[in-house]
């Protein structure tokens, strides 16, 4: 992977893994712990993004399904970065954080591929 490698966590908050069917979750969840798990083995520096979501919404800020799966939790010094939007890089500091580190190769997973996975990758092709 890489000394200019990061892995992007994106969205693996209850709320969101709480709407997926049993069978997905049972799927999703140990596949992202493998990929950090070895993230972590590798000493390659885990990003999270946490979506902040609106009144009402699944993922409402400082909400129970706002929290992070307790599965994939942050290790102490992973960086957690909000956002507001499904593009991870629209007025966050992910971009800027990026480049501090040197990273130039991202491994990017998350609770919804067909939304905010999705969008972050086109974005970070830019």
């Amino acid at each position: 992977m890489g000394s200019h490698s990061a892995l992007l966590i994106i969205d693996v908050q209850i709320g969101l893994v709480e709407l997926m069917p049993a069978e997905v979750q049972s799927s999703v969840l140990p596949k992202i712990k493998t990929l950090l798990t070895k993230a972590r083995a590798s000493k390659i520096p885990v990003i999270y993004v946490q979506h902040d979501g609106p009144k009402g919404h699944p993922l409402e800020t400082h909400t129970k399904g706002w929290e992070i799966h307790p599965s994939l939790m942050p290790a102490n010094g992973e960086q957690i970065i909000r956002k507001r939007e499904s593009d991870s890089f629209f007025e966050t500091e992910l971009q800027e954080e990026l480049g501090k580190r040197g990273i130039t190769r991202l491994i990017i997973a998350g609770g919804m591929t067909e939304y905010c996975v999705d969008t972050t990758c086109r974005r970070a092709r830019v």
